[in-house]
């Protein structure tokens, strides 16, 4: 979650000791993960003036100019030229650059009638890149001068050759034709050198096996270097080449890098043998690579050794464990009592990294007794106090995980575990804070009475961003009581005027939420009725779809609701739920509206005004994605689930607004039901075609019939449908501290489709497998249709 900082914090004010139960005292913190070395893919470049969208392209003397707009002229291309040059003039010294590179502006016109696909504009060549192959070239001389010298200084030189041509490889240049010149210069104790040799080795070699089978010599030869720190590097790097013709080439170096006296060295060597691994398990396992890495992790005094054999071991079980019976017996034993307190005791040692990924493993761990939990826990209490969040968070998984079976530990657990988080949650960074904070909500979710004394803790701050505070005003309604009611909705209603559109509906179905759960409704629906007043028409909008939802389960409100909703103009409701929710509320209390038959009559002359999920005009591929993006906009929605249902909703409840109005009020209404009906009915969408069909045919039988359809006796709404149920809520708190609570999904394979076209990359849509079938794609068509897990 976060990167550490310092050893601790006084951040939970925790206590020293044996707080939990009995047992013994702390101990604590070192051990590295290996970084490899990155490196970009390589991409074949022509290097002379190469420019994007540009004007012009050189070759070693040769001018080819590729005119990419009607209106280059002659003259302007001479100009671009002159550019081109004076950049070269900065890249190129002049003892080293030959007449045979220069530009030659005469030959412009020979060739001024190729063209180009348009591009976007002219880019003159950074003084950084090299104007063309003879730079290349230069490079390449200089490098063999410089390959068998033993001259003073020499280093220095090469120091300086390396790093351009690093520069070039990472700017995307082809500089891989000086291969053999790089592995000749890198015959030297200089780590700096070594360091970048072997960056640009692994750089070409993964994906030409002809070059990396060039390096093996050197490689092995650096491996035996009498520096550990050079033998570390090349033992790395030899691992990292990941071709599997050459695997062969690191058995040797990789089990006498595992024995090697230097803790860097086995360190290294633990995750190369991972790394073997992931290229042939075969050769891994045949080698008794893992038997070593466990005799190491249980005897190996280095802490960094310890952790990367241990995170090697993990992943190799893993994978092993489905077809080894071994394996599978192997990955048990890591969670067996002499391990886990072999772990614990040298806890200290370790470092942030090492320390999440121990207290990952302690978290399966199944204690025997309670002994047992409670020295676990005193052991670890002190980690509640370090300023990493990553290893708070990995600490009170832990700790949560351990007591589930022990109900007053438990709670108090919570109450321990809370001064830290906060702290965390106020003193990181945003990112941190939007980590922490999903958690905190998590736990508030199945301990709101914990923390509603708190609440102030997530009031917004102006200076957030936007996706924190939606996390506020989520914990804001969960810990919402009848202690704090007053103060919660009150500090709400400050941020429905917040210029963040977002923030502002948020906090209004934040409201809601509130008076959805019997607190103190008097109060909320007057400010929700004052919301309705508003001139904003987004605010108003969500408050009539939480009007809507108060009149179902709070109907006495109704004479209060209604005399403020009956002055709303319909056309001012421009957005589908806010107007489904309006026509919603003129067919159920009719009776009290005066002008509701003649609202809905108007709303029905502008019947192919109001949104319905006819045929889409997104099933032309073409343009389908553009206009897909316009009703995304446009009815503010977030997905295509909630796209389609706003595309019919409106119809759908005029025709039984409609309809409950002629029932109630028949005289005055039934020119708008026929009108209502016979639109209906020529609906293209099925949805709306078939309930003007059912209505119509309820009347024909019988009209009491119908009323009893559309108007039964209607009770209270006690409970509304949570969005998400309690199981799926304490599966994603057995995921705790992972992905899974920041995106509030479970570990799960899904299909997801993804739709390629050839449109700019702002055009991607990804679509959920259910609405496919509104695309009517032809797969003999120019699109493409990619099946990927997700």
């Amino acid at each position: 979650m976060g990167m550490g900082g310092g050893e601790t914090t006084k951040s939970g004010g925790g206590r020293a000791g044996n707080r939990w139960g009995g047992g013994g005292g702390g101990r604590g913190c070192s051990g590295v993960g290996e970084r490899q070395p990155g490196g970009r893919d390589d991409r074949e470049g022509e290097g002379a003036g190469e420019t994007t969208g540009g004007c012009g392209s050189t070759s070693r003397g040769e001018l080819r100019l590729i005119c990419v707009s009607p209106h280059c002229t002659p003259n302007l291309a001479e100009s671009i030229v002159d550019q081109i040059s004076s950049s070269e003039d900065q890249i190129v010294k002049p003892s080293l650059r030959s007449s045979q590179h220069r530009l030659n502006p005469n030959s412009i016109q020979q060739t001024n009638a190729i063209m180009a696909p348009p591009a976007q504009s002219y880019k003159s060549p950074s003084p950084s890149q090299p104007s063309g192959k003879g730079e290349v070239s230069d490079l390449k001389l200089q490098l063999r001068q410089l390959a068998g010298s033993r001259a003073p200084g020499t280093d220095d030189s090469k120091r300086d050759l390396f790093k351009k041509v690093i520069s070039y490889m990472t700017v995307g240049i082809d500089v891989s034709s000086l291969f053999s010149e790089m592995v000749m210069c890198s015959a030297t104790s200089d780590i700096v050198l070594k360091k970048m040799c072997y960056l640009y080795v692994g750089n070409y070699a993964k994906g030409n096996p002809d070059l990396a089978l060039l390096t093996i010599n050197f490689l092995q030869k650096d491996c035996r270097d009498e520096d550990p720190m050079i033998r570390g590097l090349a033992l790395r790097s030899l691992c990292s080449l990941r071709v599997a013709n050459l695997v062969e080439y690191l058995v040797g170096p990789l089990g006498l890098g595992l024995k090697d006296s230097n803790g860097y060295v086995r360190m290294v060597a633990a995750i190369g043998a991972f790394k073997l691994y992931h290229i042939s398990a075969a050769t891994c396992v045949d080698a008794d690579f893992p038997s070593m890495l466990k005799s190491l992790m249980l005897h190996d005094s280095d802490s960094q050794v310890v952790a990367n054999c241990l995170s090697a071991l993990q992943e190799i079980w893993s994978l092993e464990a489905s077809s080894s019976e071994e394996a599978s017996k192997e990955r048990e034993a890591l969670l067996s009592k002499p391990v886990i307190y072999y772990l614990l005791n040298r806890f200290k040692d370790f470092n942030e990294w090492a320390q999440c990924l121990v207290l990952d493993l302690v978290s399966k761990y199944v204690p025997s007794d309670s002994n047992d939990i409670f020295d676990i826990m005193n052991l670890l209490e002190d980690r509640l106090q370090h300023a990493n969040g990553a290893v708070v968070l990995a600490t009170v998984k832990v700790f949560l995980h351990m007591t589930l079976s022990m109900t007053d530990v438990h709670q108090q657990v919570y109450e321990r575990i809370k001064a830290p988080l906060l702290t965390l949650v106020s003193s990181g960074s945003q990112e941190q804070s939007y980590a922490l904070l999903n958690h905190l909500h998590l736990l508030v979710m199945r301990a709101p009475m914990l923390f509603s004394s708190d609440y102030k803790h997530f009031y917004c701050q102006y200076n957030e961003p936007s996706y924190v505070k939606k996390l506020k005003l989520d914990m804001l309604t969960a810990v919402a009581n009848e202690n704090n009611t007053y103060e919660i909705v009150t500090e709400l209603c400050e941020y429905v005027a917040n210029v963040d559109v977002a923030i502002a509906r948020e906090s209004v179905r934040a409201v809601g939420k509130i008076a959805l759960q019997q607190y103190d409704v008097n109060a909320i629906v007057d400010r929700l009725l004052q919301f309705l007043e508003m001139e904003k028409g987004y605010v108003t909008a969500e408050a009539l779809v939480l009007v809507k939802d108060l009149l179902r389960k709070y109907p006495q409100w109704s004479q209060d609701c209604i005399a403020v909703v009956g002055n709303i103009s319909s056309r001012n409701v421009q957005e589908p739920k806010a107007k489904a929710a309006l026509i919603w509320m003129l067919g159920e209390y009719c009776q009290d509206m005066v002008d509701a038959p003649y609202v809905l009559e108007n709303l029905i002359e502008n019947w192919d005004d109001e949104h319905s999920a006819e045929t889409l005009p997104f099933m032309e591929v073409a343009n389908m994605v553009d206009i897909v993006f316009v009703h995304l906009v446009k009815a503010r929605v977030k997905s295509w689930e909630e796209l389609a249902f706003s595309k019919n909703i409106v119809r759908l409840h005029l025709l039984t607004a409609v309809l409950k109005c002629f029932l109630k009020r028949p005289p005055e209404t039934q020119k708008a039901l026929g009108a209502a009906l016979a639109a209906g009915l020529s609906d293209s969408h099925q949805d709306v075609h078939d309930r003007a069909l059912l209505y119509y045919r309820l009347l024909q039988y019988n009209v009491s019939i119908a009323d009893s359809v559309v108007n039964p006796p209607k009770q209270a709404v006690s409970v509304f449908t949570d969005t998400q149920n309690s199981e799926i809520k304490d599966r994603i708190f057995d995921e705790f501290n992972s992905l899974s609570v920041v995106y509030q999904k479970l570990v799960t394979k899904g299909a997801l489709i993804f739709l390629s076209l050839n449109i700019s990359i702002r055009h991607l849509v990804f679509i959920p497998l259910q609405f496919t079938h509104l695309l009517h794609l032809d797969h003999s068509s120019s699109s493409t249709l990619f099946l990927g897990t997700g």
